[in-house]
C-alpha cells in the first residue's frame, strides 16, 4: 500500500525549491552585473580621463585660452583641432571639446561648433565642470542622450602657472553598457517573476501541506482525550492523506474495541447486581433474626458493608459504560449540594468531616444526573484523601460565560507520578474500589462541555477545578 503511494509532498517541495532557487540565481545575476556595470562604467571614466589628459600634452594652453569668435580658420585653431581629431580617432572616443571657464566653446572636434557657443547639456555636469575648473579632475554618471545612446564625459583643467584658462572634456560612448542594461532588465523582469511565482507556488503548497497537517492534530488531540465520535475527513491524495485515513481505521477499531469494552462491562454488571441484590436481602433477613449480642451479628454487617462495596463498584461499571446522551440542564447548585451531604451523612459523621460551602454562582448549565455524580465523586475522595480530620471546601463563582467548580480537601495530595493517570479507567490506589470514579468524572465533565483540571500537593492537598459554560454561553 504504502509503496502505491504517489511522493506528492516531496513532488511539491521539489517545484517549491526549484523556484526558489530560480529566485536565487536571478538576484545573484542582477547583483553580478549592477556589480559589472559599476566596474565597467568605472573603468570607462579612468580611459576617458586618460584621453582628457593626452588632450591636454598635445595643445598650447595660453594659444588656445586666447582664441575669440572667428579665429576657426586660423592656423593655430586648425593645427590643435587636427590634433584632438587624431586623438580621437586613435582612442575611439566620441569626442573631445574645450571649454572656457564661463561654458562657452574655444575649440570642439565636432564640425560646426563654432568658438564662444554655450553648451545647453553642461548645466547638467554643472557639478563636475565645478570640480574639473577647480583641479580636480572628474567624471560625469552615465546619462542617455536624444538618439538613446548612453555616454559618459570626463573633465580636466587646463592651467597655467595655477590659474584655470579652461577645461578639456572627452565624451566616451557606452554602447556595450546599453546592452547590459537590456540584459539588467531581462534579469530583473526574470527576478520579480520568480519570486512572484516562488511565493505563490510556497504559499500554495504550504497550505496544502499544512492545512491537512493542522486538521490531523485535531483529530490526534481528540482521540488522544478520549473523544472518537468525530470522522477524520482527509481529502487530499497524498502522503498525509493516507495518514488521515489511517488514523480514521485506527479511530475505528478504537471506538469498536471500547464499545465492544463497555458492552461487556454492562453485561457483566448486569449480571452481577441480580445476586447481590439477593445477597443483601438474605444477609438483611439474617441480620433481623440474629440477636443483638450474638457475634453472628458482627460477621452479617461485614457481609452488608462488603455488600455495599460491590454494589458501589457495580454502579460504577455501568456509569462508565452506558451511553446516555447528557440532558443539560439549569441545576441549583445549592440545592445539590445538600443532598449530597444528606445522603453522605453517615460518612460525613463517621470521618468528623468539616464542611466549607461558598457558593457565589448557584445556577449551573449541565446534566443534574451527570453533575450530581461527578460532586459525589469527587467530594467522597475528599473525605476519603487521608487526613485524620477531613476537611471539604467548595467554591463556585462565575467566569466572564463560565461557572468554575472548586472541590478542595486538606488530604495528603497526589504523588507527581501517578498524577497522569488519576483519570485512567480502572487505575486506583484504594485497597477497595472500582478505579472508575475519577474516570466517571472526567467522561461526564467532558460530555457536558466543562473542563477539569487538579492541582495538589503534600503540603496543602488536592483542589479539583471544574468548569462549565453557562447556558448564555452555550447558545452563544
Amino acid at each position: 500500500m504504502l509503496r502505491r503511494i504517489r511522493a506528492k509532498i516531496q513532488n511539491k517541495l521539489i517545484v517549491t525549491f526549484a523556484a526558489f532557487c530560480l529566485t536565487i540565481f536571478s538576484a545573484s545575476g542582477i547583483i553580478h552585473y549592477w556589480y559589472t556595470e559599476s566596474s565597467l562604467d568605472e573603468e570607462l571614466g579612468k580611459k576617458l580621463l586618460a584621453v582628457a589628459q593626452a588632450a591636454k600634452l598635445q595643445i598650447h594652453t595660453e594659444m588656445v585660452s586666447k582664441l575669440e569668435s572667428g579665429d576657426e580658420n586660423s592656423r593655430t585653431y586648425r593645427t590643435f583641432k587636427q590634433k584632438l581629431t587624431d586623438l580621437r580617432d586613435a582612442t575611439d572616443v566620441e569626442r573631445i571639446y574645450i571649454i572656457d571657464p564661463n561654458g562657452r566653446s574655444l575649440m570642439d572636434t565636432e564640425e560646426g561648433v563654432r568658438i564662444g557657443y554655450a553648451y545647453p547639456f553642461l548645466k547638467f555636469n554643472q557639478y563636475e565642470f565645478e570640480r574639473a575648473a577647480a583641479g580636480l579632475p572628474s567624471h560625469s554618471i552615465l546619462f542617455e542622450t536624444y538618439d538613446g545612446k548612453l555616454y559618459k564625459t570626463a573633465f580636466v583643467a587646463l592651467t597655467v602657472n595655477g590659474q584655470t584658462h579652461g577645461v578639456i572634456a572627452v565624451d566616451g560612448s557606452a554602447t556595450f553598457l546599453y546592452l547590459m542594461k537590456r540584459i539588467e532588465w531581462h534579469l530583473i523582469t526574470v527576478g520579480i517573476i520568480g519570486v512572484v511565482v516562488s511565493v505563490a507556488i510556497g504559499f500554495y503548497f504550504s497550505r496544502s501541506i499544512s492545512t491537512p497537517i493542522k486538521q490531523i492534530m485535531v483529530e490526534a488531540e481528540h482521540i488522544g482525550s478520549g473523544k472518537l465520535d468525530r470522522k477524520i475527513a482527509i481529502q487530499t491524495g497524498d502522503e498525509v492523506g493516507f495518514l488521515g485515513r489511517t488514523m480514521d481505521r485506527m479511530r475505528e477499531n478504537i471506538l469498536k474495541r471500547d464499545q465492544y469494552m463497555k458492552t461487556m462491562l454492562a453485561g457483566v454488571a448486569h449480571e452481577l447486581r441480580n445476586p447481590l441484590g439477593g445477597m443483601e436481602l438474605y444477609a438483611h433477613l439474617l441480620n433481623k433474626e440474629i440477636p443483638d449480642g450474638d457475634n453472628r451479628k458482627k460477621a452479617i454487617l461485614k457481609v452488608l458493608r462488603e455488600l455495599d462495596v460491590m454494589k458501589q463498584i457495580v454502579n460504577d461499571f455501568l456509569d462508565y459504560a452506558r451511553p446516555k446522551e447528557p440532558q443539560p440542564m439549569v441545576c441549583d447548585l445549592s440545592k445539590l449540594i445538600d443532598e449530597i451531604r444528606i445522603n453522605l451523612s453517615a460518612l460525613t459523621t463517621e470521618k468528623s468531616v468539616q464542611w466549607e460551602v461558598e457558593l457565589n454562582e448557584k445556577q449551573v448549565y449541565a446534566d443534574p444526573g451527570h453533575l450530581r455524580q461527578i460532586l459525589i465523586n469527587l467530594i467522597e475522595n475528599a473525605m476519603q484523601s487521608g487526613n485524620v480530620l477531613p476537611r471539604v471546601r467548595i467554591v463556585s463563582q462565575r467566569v466572564n460565560a463560565m461557572i468554575e467548580i472548586t472541590v478542595e480537601d486538606n488530604g495528603h495530595g497526589i504523588e507527581d507520578n501517578i498524577k497522569e493517570k488519576i483519570f485512567d479507567p480502572f487505575f486506583t490506589t484504594k485497597e477497595k474500589g472500582s478505579g472508575l470514579g475519577l474516570a466517571i468524572v472526567k467522561k461526564f465533565v467532558d460530555e457536558n462541555n466543562g473542563d477539569i483540571t487538579i492541582t495538589s500537593s503534600g503540603a496543602t492537598g488536592t483542589i479539583v477545578h471544574l468548569v462549565f459554560p453557562t447556558k448564555e454561553g452555550v447558545s452563544a
